[in-house]
């Protein structure tokens, strides 16, 4: 008795665990999940399972037990960890992604199945996206074509391609020989032999490449029965075909017409035959009764009926009485009411001019033709009997003038030139172009006005290029110091005007306060890049979007610039203490009561540049523009008389223009400019 208790203790015991196993199995336990790198979507035991969410996750409840991870990340590799979740996880799950690679397949025939390794995995062309690192094979297949296999290495980040053609697949094949004979004679030249309705040719006629399988052999030539033979063709193997003419039953028979009347035409079942010296042949008749009637001009018809036997010739002779001549007169009327300067042909002679009327017309077909300066020509048939007349009323209609070609630039190439006007460039403006130019500058005259026209019309000069001549005039001011400039500049602008080459001279005269004088004279070789933004058609027709960018130009330039201080010695006096004449260098340094200016000797100024220009054209009308200018060589320290320098170090009148620099206070060999154009 004691010992049946215990084994029912023990039994239900192990029934309890049992029943309270799937409890245990289904508590959760959190767990921390890493993925380098982070931010890949971690679901649970199945890849299509709900995510728990995305790494790191420093508490995810997972069931107690063991599970498989998945890992995604756009870009990478899906991976997999296979874990034990237990009571306690001191240690976080973790697993480092992979990278993967793309493929892009392609081939000469789309819709193409792509596999890889062994998977199908889309159709041609495709972009295979997330490939493991590594070897795989990309397998094309497709009904009709040759399977290609090839092996693609795939590197993490980086994109394969794989482009192959699929090239038909190519049935085994027969050869067919045809062997025609004539048991009665030699072969004819004009025998035909065809295989399926294709001719074949050569001696024998052959053909070396056909499908296995049931064909149609047909030989044919003149007087001979047409033959067909069907064969069966084997691959691999030739097929001789002999064929023997046979002589054809006659089938059909011929007919002759003799007719001596001038202008006689005879008409077969209403099919119309040409006489030559008064006779014609009819070949391949069908055998039976046939009507043929004979016509010529003024006389009547005449019909007869003819009986055509197979494989004879019958024969229909009229003598000219056969024909008699008719009685019939015609009524034919031609009117051109609205034209009457109109001209009136009647087959192909001309009778009047406006109207014609006769009634006495022979019967027959008349081609009528009206035709005027500046109208379409008009002709018509019409038939004359002694029933029927002819009659016309004819308008004409006037010949539409082709309109004259546009004159001058098309809507959209003044808008793509306008886009593109730079001022500062080597391209210049057409006739009808013009610009006006607001500048600062820094250096040089602190202001700049210019205003600048194109002087050559478009394509002016068809055997030169796109050529063009402008010029304009600026003046220059320091506000006590004024220059005024007249300048010219042509250039030429060739690869769809993206590149212009040029040159330019400019001529300017200053004049003072201090009641200086002077010259200038430039001379100055342009490049110019220019890079078009907006939209020239929407542009030139207003359409929607008429604005935004229109283009940006990159210009260089290089030259030299002369400068001739108080030329003819003017003598003006500046304090009451000085009479003579004063340089450019003596004006600079006037104010300067530390220093006379007697050691300054150097009136005369001549220096090389080279300059750097950028311009953003905005909308049609508008551009903005910065550059800069260097002058060569590099400032110096004048030597005032006692073999030492000046002491503020203004730079050489070689390199500087002195004015300038005094105006600034400073010798820096550069004159930077910032303004703005309006284009018109």
């Amino acid at each position: 008795m004691h010992i049946r208790s215990k084994l029912i203790s023990s039994v239900g015991a192990v029934a309890i665990c049992i029943a309270a196993s799937p409890a245990w199995s289904q508590v959760r336990r959190a767990v921390r999940i890493q993925s380098t790198p982070p931010g890949a979507t971690v679901r649970v035991d199945s890849a299509t399972a709900p995510p728990l969410g995305q790494t790191p996750l420093t508490r995810a409840m997972v069931p107690q037990g063991p599970h498989r991870l998945f890992f995604d990340l756009p870009g990478y590799v899906q991976g997999t960890l296979d874990v034990t979740v237990a009571a306690s996880n001191p240690r976080p799950f973790a697993l480092a992604l992979v990278q993967g690679g793309n493929v892009y397949v392609a081939a000469d025939v789309d819709g193409a199945p792509i596999f890889l390794d062994g998977v199908q995995v889309g159709v041609t062309p495709g972009r295979l996206n997330n490939v493991p690192p590594g070897a795989h094979i990309v397998e094309l297949r497709m009904e009709g074509r040759q399977p290609v296999r090839e092996t693609v290495n795939v590197t993490s980040g980086q994109l394969a391609t794989v482009n192959v053609t699929l090239r038909p697949t190519v049935a085994p094949t027969g050869v067919v020989r045809v062997v025609v004979a004539n048991p009665n004679g030699p072969v004819p030249a004009d025998v035909q032999v065809s295989l399926d309705g294709t001719p074949l040719t050569g001696t024998p006629p052959s053909n070396e490449a056909v499908l296995p399988g049931t064909h149609l052999v047909q030989v044919s030539a003149t007087g001979f029965r047409s033959t067909r033979r069907e064969i069966t063709v084997t691959a691999g193997q030739a097929q001789a075909v002999a064929i023997d003419l046979e002589v054809a039953a006659a089938t059909s028979g011929s007919l002759r017409v003799i007719v001596p009347v001038a202008g006689a035409q005879a008409f077969v079942d209403g099919d119309p035959l040409t006489l030559s010296n008064g006779r014609v042949d009819r070949a391949d008749l069908a055998p039976g009764s046939h009507t043929v009637r004979i016509t010529a001009p003024g006389r009547e018809s005449v019909i007869r009926e003819v009986a055509v036997t197979a494989g004879q010739q019958q024969v229909l002779e009229l003598a000219d009485t056969d024909l008699r001549v008719s009685a019939a007169r015609g009524r034919v009327r031609v009117m051109v009411p609205a034209t009457p300067e109109a001209e009136i042909f009647i087959n192909s002679e001309r009778v009047a001019q406006g109207r014609y009327t006769r009634d006495d017309a022979p019967a027959g077909d008349l081609t009528v033709l009206v035709r005027a300066p500046g109208f379409n020509d008009i002709t018509q048939q019409c038939a004359v009997s002694d029933t029927q007349a002819c009659e016309m009323n004819v308008t004409l209609v006037r010949t539409p003038v082709a309109a004259a070609p546009p004159q001058g630039p098309r809507p959209v190439d003044i808008a793509r030139r306008r886009a593109g006007i730079s001022t500062f460039g080597a391209a210049p403006l057409t006739r009808g172009d013009g610009a006006f130019d607001a500048i600062l500058g820094f250096g040089g005259m602190p202001l700049e006005l210019r205003a600048t026209m194109g002087f050559v019309p478009n394509n002016s000069f068809p055997g030169f290029g796109n050529f063009a001549i402008d010029g304009g005039l600026s003046i220059r001011t320091r506000f006590d110091w004024y220059e005024f400039e007249l300048r010219s500049r042509a250039g030429w602008r060739f690869a769809n005007d993206l590149v212009a080459v040029g040159g330019e001279v400019r001529a300017y005269g200053a004049l003072g306060f201090r009641k200086s004088r002077g010259f200038g004279l430039v001379l100055q070789g342009n490049l110019s890049f220019h890079f078009n933004l907006g939209d020239d058609v929407q542009t030139a027709t207003n359409q929607t979007p008429v604005g935004g960018l229109g283009a940006i130009t990159i210009s260089l330039n290089t030259g030299f610039e002369a400068n001739l201080d108080n030329p003819g010695g003017f003598n003006v006096s500046l304090s009451g203490e000085r009479d003579a004449a004063y340089s450019l260098c003596d004006n600079r340094n006037a104010d300067n009561s530390g220093y006379t200016g007697t050691g300054c000797t150097v009136a005369n100024t001549t220096r090389g540049f080279v300059g750097l220009v950028a311009e953003l054209g905005l909308f049609r009308h508008l551009s903005f523009f910065a550059g800069g200018t260097l002058y060569l060589p590099f400032p110096e320290e004048i030597d005032i008389g006692d073999g030492t320098a000046a002491a503020f170090n203004p730079g050489s009148n070689r390199s500087r223009r002195p004015m300038t620099t005094d105006f600034w206070g400073a010798s820096l060999p550069i004159n930077l400019r910032l303004g703005i154009t309006y284009k018109f």
